[in-house]
């Protein structure tokens, strides 16, 4: 019992608080960076700053309820925003034209 106290221990950092599990540790390094990411439309690199939302360079591209389904249907990761703002022109092209996609 006592070594079993002691890894215990030697695990435990001074603080108090017990170490924090990998998912918990991964949420938090996450969370608290933004994130490279390759566009899948494009293949560029951006900075996605979903755990900052309202600095997301997304937020700038105002998007259709059309452009918003469209995306939804072939995509499940963050586009650039280059590639946001030519798929909503598309979209909203299409729409004009009574077609269902761009």
């Amino acid at each position: 019992m006592t070594a079993r106290s002691g890894a215990l221990h030697s695990e435990t950092p001074q603080d108090g608080r017990l170490p924090r599990s990998p998912t918990q540790t991964s949420r938090a390094t996450r969370m608290g960076k933004h994130e490279m990411k390759t566009c899948p439309r494009c293949g560029s690199s951006f900075e996605c700053k979903a755990n900052r939302v309202e600095r997301c360079g997304c937020l700038s591209v105002a998007l259709t309820a059309e452009t918003l389904e469209y995306l939804g249907d072939r995509y499940r990761d963050c586009l650039c925003v280059a590639c946001l703002e030519q798929v909503n022109r598309l979209c909203s092209d299409a729409c004009e034209q009574g077609d269902t996609q761009p």
